[in-house]
């Protein structure tokens, strides 16, 4: 599905789309690197998805990265971009506020960004985001990113702190 589904009560989940992320985030097409997310309603907590499998991204994310006879591994800056993402989606949920060209979040801060093992076509990989604390105009959130490999998790990448600035037009 891919419209706004809030989950029963007992789950305490918003679980949002491409096309519900399209009108929280100015993302589109490429841009938009992340497929769904599960956000809890207390607004602290949230899991970005994104299908490498999917044609949408794997044609641009991997072209020309590691070209044959190796496989293609997916840049690191694409990974922070999916995690930027899903912090972005757990903002404007928690926030209330889209995030436009003159409202909302912007990116401005990274720090102690590590990546554990590598990302290739057709995985699917899990973002977890954690609010950890908002105020005077920023927000800070840490990101763990993990890879979905025969039923279990495996990190892929893991950033302690990722800042955004608060922007209110």
């Amino acid at each position: 599905m891919d419209e706004t589904r809030n989950a029963t009560e007992s789950e305490q989940l918003i679980t949002l789309g491409r096309t519900a992320l399209e009108r929280l985030l100015p993302h589109r097409g490429n841009a938009l690197l992340i497929d769904t997310v599960d956000i809890f309603k207390s607004g602290h907590l949230g899991f970005g998805y994104l299908d490498l499998a999917a044609e949408h991204h794997s044609q641009h994310v991997f072209v020309g990265h590691f070209p044959p006879p190796r496989s293609p591994v997916m840049p690191g800056h694409w990974l922070i971009e999916f995690a930027s993402l899903t912090c972005a989606a757990l903002f404007t949920v928690s926030s209330g506020t889209p995030i436009t060209d003159t409202t909302g979040m912007r990116i401005v801060g990274l720090d102690g960004c590590r990546f554990h093992s590598e990302v290739l076509p057709g995985m699917i990989l899990c973002c977890t985001a954690t609010l950890m604390k908002q105020k005077k105009g920023f927000v800070i959130f840490s990101a763990d990113i993990t890879r979905i490999v025969d039923g279990e998790s495996v990190r892929v990448c893991q950033i302690n702190r990722l800042t955004g600035a608060i922007v209110q037009g």
